[in-house]
């Protein structure tokens, strides 16, 4: 009889067991996919590093669409869904900044550009509202993390191994910089620091397994030497500040200071020989066999930072230290460091005069004087066209106050208003964008968004537990990319700006929400709630998915317009046209049937083209130039003295139209083919070729 009883009980509790084991495999098949989506993100991230930072519109738009697709996919999880809401304080003001970029469309003077900008925050929106809801556990957050970094580390050692095979710097270095796989040298140095200081913060946090502690270290190293071949004198202001930051934030000071230390001598041991390939390749001179012993002294280094990495490790587990000495080795520190300060004061103005070395560094940084090419770019002052660039930013704001001039469309008045030759597509500051182009309306909701993101971020990395690990590595991250793009266009990146944000969305978010089983009835009113709320959602998902795939189809074919030209004219004419309809705003089609018509020496289209162009995009200086070219061409001159005038007005610095004019006045109008030779001619001197 006892047995008999006894069964009813037992197959309860078995159907008990099975259905926790089947919960169980639920649960780790929605953490593996998570986690596969998260990856897929980073993934789409590195595809952008190696095609020049995800720059070009064909790029970026597609994976927009890709981070759009996992977003919706993701939603299909009610922990999803409630970590998204969980995460809408910070969300609403980036999305606010999202809608009212596309609306300053209404009042951009080129439309097609205020496009694209707004299109490139809507991608930004939606990797942070990616990050923010995946339900990621803290191991799966570290591998994910990781992944990037190391994979950047290797995408860099790649493109210099490239370098160091390849028979000239062409295509990677400008002006002694390296430019691979960005062309920017400065976004280069943004993608490699970013990443550096990402796998720093797990070389030296306690509860991550030996190896990885290890191999964080070595590929510390390796960025490190690498951002040092970009030259870029910007991220060494970003990275004396995120230092600073970091080591606020970070829980073990000292531990975190050994790794620095680490760090810092093994990049010490490459510096001289990476610091003259800059020489090398501005002299042309033994540019190969320089570049494979920087790329030995590269391994060097990353040995080095592996073998004292492991022997900080080793000694960390066999002789932990006292939290009273910690606290004492603390403030001993602290008071060197202050001596120090008060010694390098003391010095500068004993032998150093900084009165008069700030006043020259600030009439080199107001009057963009520069050094000889021969001179090291890290030592070569402080001369740059930032202060034009961002005095122009200002006044804008000034004459725009409340909605900018619209996004993307800081060109148009620099070009106007600039003191220099050089071009600025941006404003070379993410502050200065938001003002300049979006108003105070943009800039206020922007840092809304920074400061509630970071304060989110601060919490979690003030914890106790392993989460903060991730966190003060996201912080990290985001910190050194927000340095850095306060005083460079890298926003402008989604290769860099995207895994940063997603960084900062990873160390806001706390740990996966546990379901609460709810006994509620379901009112019609609910009903209606939740149908109402998945018929806004359904709206706005398509409304996203055809705004951003629309200008992807007409860059698509625009490109392939260009390439067919020359041998299907037709084809080519009739994939512009249908380009132009995918994207109305867009002047690029207009533009590129009249680089065709060009090309095939039909002028009436080719005027016809441009003058489209103008229709579409209003006054533009390329445009105008062209348009008196084709007048020129036709000895139609007063025509042809009108158009370069107007190009004039526009840009009154730029050479080619300064020339084109004084051609005109001479009675040899410039030629089209000419025009070409010398467009070629004057790229191969910009930064950041392909950007331009």
């Amino acid at each position: 009889m006892s047995v008999a009883s006894d069964e009813p009980g037992l197959r309860a509790d078995a159907i008990r067991d099975s259905a926790t084991a089947a919960q169980a495999g639920r649960e780790r098949g929605v953490a593996l996919i998570t986690a596969g989506i998260a990856l897929g993100g980073m993934a789409i991230f590195g595809v952008w590093a190696v095609n020049d930072g995800g720059f070009a519109p064909g790029q970026w738009l597609p994976g927009a669409l890709a981070i759009l697709g996992m977003l919706v996919a993701a939603l299909a999880s009610t922990d999803v869904r409630d970590r998204l809401r969980a995460a809408a304080v910070p969300l609403l003001p980036l999305g606010l900044y999202t809608v009212w970029s596309y609306a300053s469309i209404l009042w951009a003077g080129v439309r097609g550009d205020a496009l694209d900008g707004a299109n490139r925050t809507l991608l930004y929106f939606l990797v942070y509202a990616l990050f923010s809801a995946l339900p990621l556990g803290v191991r799966a957050r570290g591998v994910v993390v990781a992944s990037w970094a190391f994979a950047i580390a290797v995408i860099g050692a790649v493109s210099l191994g490239l370098a160091a095979a390849a028979d000239s710097p062409q295509g990677h270095f400008i002006i002694g910089r390296l430019a691979a796989p960005v062309t920017y040298s400065n976004a280069n140095a943004a993608l490699f620091l970013t990443a550096c200081f990402l796998l720093q913060v797990l070389a030296s946090r306690s509860g991550i397994p030996a190896l990885v502690r290890v191999a964080a270290g070595a590929g510390c190293a390796v960025l490190a030497d690498l951002a040092l071949l970009c030259q870029s004198r910007g991220s060494l202001l970003a990275l004396a500040l995120t230092l600073v930051l970091y080591l606020v934030v970070a829980r073990s000071v000292l531990r975190s200071l050994a790794h620095l230390a680490v760090a810092a001598v093994a990049i010490a041991i490459a510096a001289p020989a990476l610091l003259h390939v800059y020489t090398a390749v501005v002299n042309g001179r033994h540019y190969q066999s320089t570049l494979r012993t920087a790329c030995a002294w590269v391994a060097i280094s990353a040995l080095a930072a592996a073998a004292g990495t492991a022997g900080l490790v080793l000694a960390e587990r066999r002789f932990p230290l006292p939290d009273k000495l910690q606290a004492h080795l603390r403030r001993a520190l602290a008071a060197i460091a202050a001596v120090a300060l008060v010694v390098a004061v003391a010095g500068l103005v004993a032998f150093g005069h900084p009165l008069a070395r700030g006043r020259h560094a600030w009439d080199s940084f107001t009057t963009n004087s520069k050094a000889t090419p021969e001179t090291i770019h890290l030592t070569a002052g402080v001369g740059t066209s930032r202060y034009d660039v961002w005095r122009i930013a200002l006044k804008q704001f000034a004459q725009h106050p409340l909605g900018g001039v619209g996004a993307d469309n800081y060109l148009v008045g620099y070009l106007r208003e600039r003191r220099t030759t050089e071009t600025a597509r941006y404003p070379e500051s993410v502050e200065l964008r938001a003002l300049s182009e979006t108003g105070a309306v943009g800039a206020l909701l922007l840092l809304c968004f920074l400061a509630v993101a970071l304060r989110r971020a601060a919490k979690v990395a003030a914890r106790r537990d392993a989460l903060a690990t991730v966190a003060i590595a996201g912080l990290a991250g985001f910190g050194y990319w927000l340095v850095h793009a306060s005083v460079d266009w890298l926003w402008e990146f989604p290769a860099l700006t995207s895994p940063a944000l997603a960084f900062l969305a990873l160390a806001g978010s706390s740990r996966t929400p546990t379901s609460r089983d709810k006994d509620v009835t379901v009112t019609n009113r609910s009903r209606l709630t939740r149908r109402a709320a998945l018929v806004a959602a359904s709206v706005a998902v398509m409304t996203t998915a055809a705004t951003l795939t629309a200008p992807w189809i007409a860059v698509r074919e625009t490109d392939a317009a260009l390439a067919s030209a020359p041998k299907d004219l037709n084809r080519a004419y009739s994939l512009v046209r249908s380009a132009a309809r995918w994207n109305p705003l867009s002047a690029q089609p207009a533009l590129a049937e009249a680089t065709i018509a060009a090309n095939a020496g039909d002028r009436k289209r080719e005027r016809q083209a441009l003058l489209a162009a103008l229709r579409r995009s209003g006054p533009d200086t390329y445009s105008y130039l062209m348009l008196g070219i084709v007048a020129g061409q036709e000895h139609r001159l007063a025509e042809a003295r009108r158009y370069l005038e107007r190009a004039h007005r526009l840009s009154p610095r730029d050479q080619v139209v300064v020339y084109a004019q004084r051609r005109l006045r001479w009675g040899d109008p410039l030629t089209e083919r000419e025009m070409g030779r010398i467009f070629r001619l004057v790229s191969r001197t910009l930064r950041g070729v392909a950007q331009k």
